[in-house]
C-alpha cells in the first residue's frame, strides 16, 4: 500500500484469488470498512468493492460466511452498488452521480442504473438465508446464469417472492441453472412463486433433490414456465407420484436429457408404462404376421436402419410379455390407469400452453432424450413390480443413454439388459447394485442374455454389478470390457481365474471391489506372474480370505492409494496435499487440523499407524494433474475440492470434474462452477481423460521419498 493512499491495483489480486475473494474479506470488515483492523486504509476497502462490483462470480459458501443473514446479504450487495455507483459520479457519470445524491443512503430496494456483472452466484450451506437476501440479489444481478442455494434449509421463497409483496417479475432472462438440493423448507407454493417471479427465464437445470418433506405433484406447475428443462433432479422427493414424474417428461420430451428418481418411492413405473408396452406387444404380434422387423424399431432409434443384433427382438418379446403377466388382475386397470395419465398430461400442457403463450412445441415420445436416468430404489411404496419397464424405457429413448442407475430394484430381467444392451451401446455408466436380476420363467435363455449384454458395452467405463446373484454369470464375460475405470462386484461369484483374466484384459481399470466374494482370496490377486504392475488407484478386498498378506498384493499395485476403505501411507501424502493446494486457493484455514485426532468418518479413515510424518510435499509435480491421482474415490472431508459441471459432455446430476480437467480435458466445453464439496472427479468416467497421469504420481511419489530420506 502506497503512503499517500493511492488506489492500488488489484485486478492482480482478483485475477489469482477468483471466485473465493468473499474467502478473503470476511463479512464484518466488507461491511464496517475502515473501523475493520483488516482493512483499515478506505481506498484498499473502495477499490475491493471496486472489483466485486466487476466480479463475474459471487461466492459465500466459505465456511466463516455460511452464517450470512438477509440482513447481511442485503447490506453487502447494496454496498457494492453503492461504491459502484459514488466511483462512477466521481469519474463525471451525471447519471449515475444524481443517484447517488438521491440513493446512497437510502434503505428502499431498487434497481441500479449500472447493475451488477455478476453470473454465478454461490449461497450454498447458508444455512440463515430466508429469501429477502436472494430476492435482492436477483433483483440487482439482471445477468445472472446460475444461482447456488443447496443446503440453505431455511430458504421459503413463498413469502419473499410472493405476488402480494413483489408484483413485477424479476428480469433475469439468462439464468438457466438453479440448485434448491436440500432446502428443506421448500414447498410447492414456494416452487410456484420463485417460478412466477423469474418466469421470463430460459431455465434449463433444476435441482429439487432432498426436500422430500414439502414437495409433491402440485409443484411440478413450476413446468407451466420452464418447459424446457434439460435436467431435473428429484431425488428423495416422496410424495412425487407417477402423474408428476410423467408430467415432466412429456411436458419437457423435446429437451430433458437427465431426470434423477431415485428413492421417488410413490412412482409406479408400470402405470406410467403399460400402454406403451400394449402398443409394443401389438407391434410384435404384426411382425410376426407381416416379417417387417423395421416396424418395430424405436421410433427416434439413433442407429442405422437393420443395426441392432438379432437377438433384440427376442428379448423385447420376452421382457413385454412378461409385464403383461407379471400381475395379471391389475393388468387392465394399469393400461386403463396409464391412458387416463396421458390424456392428463396432454390436457396439462395444452393449459399451460395457452396461459404461457408458447410457441411450436418439438414432438417426441416420453425418454426420448435422456441421456442420464437414475430410477434406484423407485416405487418401493407401491407395491408393484417392474418387469419389463426398462425394456420399454430403452425402447422409447431409442439409444442415447449413457448412464443408467436402477439400484435396490426387484424383478430386473435379464431381457430388460440384454434390450439395453443392444439399444444403447453408447452407454458409459452402469449401476444395478442390489437388484434381484433373473431370467423369463424356467430360466431359459438367461446365459445367452447375459453373454450379449456383456458383449454390446464394450464402452462402458463404471460397472457396478455388486450382490446381483445371477446363478448362470461368467466373469468372464466382464472381461470383454476393455474400457473399464471402475469395477465394483461386492459379494457376487466370482473366481480367482476369471479375476486374474480380468486383471489382465482390461488394463485401464484404476478401481476394483470385490468385497465379500466367497470365491476369491487374497493370494488370487497377488499371485499372478503373467500380470504386469497394475495402475489401480482403489482396491477393496475386504471380507475375502487373506492367506498372503497385503503386502504382496500391494507388490503388483504399487500406485495404490486407498486399499481396504482406508489410504495407503502414500495416499494420505497426496491427500494431505490436496486437502493443503484446496486451503490455500480458497483462502481458509483448516481448522481441523487441530482436530485431526478426533473421530473421522467411518470408511474413510486414515492409516496414520504407517503414514510419514514429514508434512512436506512435492506440490508442483501433480499440479496440472486430475484430483483423482490424490483423493482417489474418497468422499472424505480432506477431498474438498471446487467443482465444475460440462454441459457439453453432460457430466452433472451428482457428478463433476475438477479444477484441472475443466481447464484442460474440458476446454471450449461450456463449463461453470457448481460450488465447492467432498468427492472425487469423474472425468475419466465420460471421457478419455488427458489429466489422468500416472507419471505425475510415480513424480511425486519420488519427490516424496526423496524429502523423506533427506529428513
Amino acid at each position: 500500500m502506497s503512503a499517500n493512499n493511492a488506489a492500488p491495483d488489484l485486478n492482480q489480486v482478483v485475477a489469482a484469488v477468483g471466485q473465493q475473494l468473499f474467502s478473503y474479506l470476511p463479512t464484518g470488515a466488507l461491511l464496517c470498512g475502515a473501523a475493520s483492523p483488516m482493512l483499515v486504509n478506505r481506498t484498499f476497502h473502495e477499490g475491493a468493492f471496486q472489483c466485486l462490483g466487476q466480479a463475474e462470480t459471487l461466492d459465500l459458501s466459505c465456511r466463516h460466511l455460511r452464517k450470512v443473514t438477509d440482513e447481511q446479504l442485503i447490506g453487502l450487495i447494496r454496498k457494492i452498488v453503492d461504491v459502484g455507483e459514488a466511483s462512477k459520479a466521481r469519474d463525471g457519470d451525471l447519471r449515475a452521480r444524481e443517484y447517488a445524491r438521491q440513493h446512497i443512503h437510502r434503505r428502499d430496494p431498487f434497481v441500479p442504473p449500472h447493475p451488477l456483472k455478476v453470473v454465478c452466484l454461490d449461497l450454498s450451506r447458508c444455512r440463515f438465508l430466508r429469501g429477502e437476501g436472494v430476492f435482492f440479489c436477483l433483483k440487482h444481478m439482471p445477468g445472472i446464469k446460475r444461482i447456488l442455494l443447496s443446503s440453505a434449509t431455511r430458504f421459503e421463497a413463498h413469502h419473499q417472492f410472493s405476488d402480494e409483496l413483489n408484483s413485477d417479475a424479476l428480469e433475469v432472462k439468462k439464468l438457466e441453472y438453479v440448485d434448491f438440493a436440500g432446502c428443506s423448507r421448500m414447498n410447492a407454493r414456494g416452487a410456484m412463486s420463485f417460478a412466477a417471479t423469474i418466469e421470463r427465464c430460459n431455465l434449463r437445470h433444476l435441482n429439487l433433490s432432498g426436500v422430500s418433506a414439502q414437495l409433491d405433484d402440485e409443484a411440478l406447475g413450476v413446468l407451466a414456465y420452464f418447459c424446457n428443462i434439460e435436467s431435473l433432479n428429484l431425488a428423495g422427493a416422496r410424495k412425487i407420484t407417477e402423474f408428476g414424474a410423467g408430467l415432466a417428461l412429456y411436458v419437457c420430451r423435446g429437451t430433458l436429457k437427465s431426470l434423477n428418481l431415485r428413492e421417488c418411492d410413490r412412482v409406479c413405473l408400470p402405470n406410467l408404462l403399460m400402454d406403451t408396452a400394449q402398443g409394443i406387444r401389438t407391434l410384435i404380434d404384426e411382425d410376426n404376421m407381416n416379417g417387417d422387423h423395421l416396424a418395430i424399431y424405436p421410433p427416434n432409434y439413433v442407429g442405422s436402419p437393420g443395426s441392432l443384433p438379432t437377438f433384440w427382438l427376442n428379448a423385447l418379446n420376452n421382457s413385454t410379455r412378461n409385464m403383461m403377466i407379471a400381475q395379471p388382475s391389475l393388468t387392465t386397470a394399469q393400461i386403463a390407469k396409464s391412458r387416463l395419465l396421458l390424456e392428463g398430461f396432454k390436457r396439462a400442457e395444452n393449459d399451460f400452453s395457452a396461459r404461457m403463450e408458447w410457441g411450436e412445441r418439438k414432438e417426441g415420445s416420453m425418454f426420448g432424450c435422456l441421456e442420464h436416468l437414475d430410477v434406484s430404489l423407485i416405487g418401493q411404496k407401491t407395491g408393484s413390480r417392474i418387469d419389463g419397464c426398462l425394456a420399454v424405457i430403452a425402447w422409447l429413448n431409442g439409444g442415447r443413454l449413457k448412464h443408467v442407475d436402477f439400484d435396490g430394484l426387484d424383478f430386473v430381467l435379464t431381457s430388460d439388459l440384454a434390450v439395453l444392451s443392444a439399444t444403447s451401446p453408447g452407454l458409459l455408466s452402469l449401476s444395478v447394485l442390489s437388484s434381484t436380476t433373473r431370467g423369463i420363467p424356467a430360466g431359459r435363455y438367461i446365459s445367452h442374455y447375459l453373454r450379449h449384454f456383456f458383449e454390446n458395452f464394450r464402452n462402458v467405463r463404471e460397472l457396478n454389478l455388486s450382490c446381483c446373484h445371477w446363478s448362470s454369470v461368467n466373469i468372464n464375460m466382464v472381461c470383454s470390457l476393455k474400457h473399464l475405470r471402475s469395477l465394483k462386484v461386492e459379494f457376487t461369484n466370482v473366481d480367482g481365474g476369471a479375476l486374474q483374466l480380468l486383471l489382465a484384459r482390461s488394463t485401464k481399470l484404476i478401481r476394483l471391489s470385490i468385497k465379500g466374494c466367497s470365491r476369491l482370496k487374497s493370494s488370487n490377486l497377488a499371485n499372478t506372474a503373467n500380470t504386469p504392475e497394475l495402475e489401480l488407484l482403489d482396491l477393496d478386498l475386504r471380507e475375502l480370505e487373506m492367506d498372503v498378506p497385503l503386502a504382496e498384493v500391494k507388490r503388483i499395485c504399487p500406485r495404490l492409494l486407498r486399499i481396504n476403505n482406508r489410504c495407503t501411507p502414500f495416499g494420505a501424502q497426496m491427500l494431505k496435499a490436496h486437502r493443503s493446494a484446496f486451503l490455500w486457493r480458497t483462502g481458509t484455514s483448516d481448522n481441523a487440523r487441530s482436530k485431526s485426532k478426533k473421530r473421522t468418518r467411518a470408511g474413510d479413515s486414515v492409516d496414520s499407524e504407517n503414514a510419514p510424518s514429514n508434512d512436506t510435499i512435492v506440490e508442483s509435480s501433480f499440479t496440472n494433474s486430475c484430483s483423482l491421482m490424490r483423493t482417489a474415490f474418497s468422499s472424505a472431508k480432506e477431498t474438498e475440492q471446487e467443482m465444475y459441471a460440462c454441459r457439453t459432455c453432460f457430466v452433472g446430476s451428482n457428478r463433476f470434474v475438477c479444477l484441472a480437467c475443466a481447464k484442460r480435458c474440458h476446454a471450449g466445453h461450456d463449463v461453470f462452477s457448481v460450488g465447492s464439496s467432498c468427492g472425487y472427479c469423474d472425468c475419466c468416467i465420460f471421457t478419455e481423460c488427458q489429466c489422468l497421469k500416472i507419471g505425475d504420481v510415480e513424480e511425486a511419489s519420488a519427490g516424496i521419498a526423496a524429502e523423506l530420506i533427506g529428513s
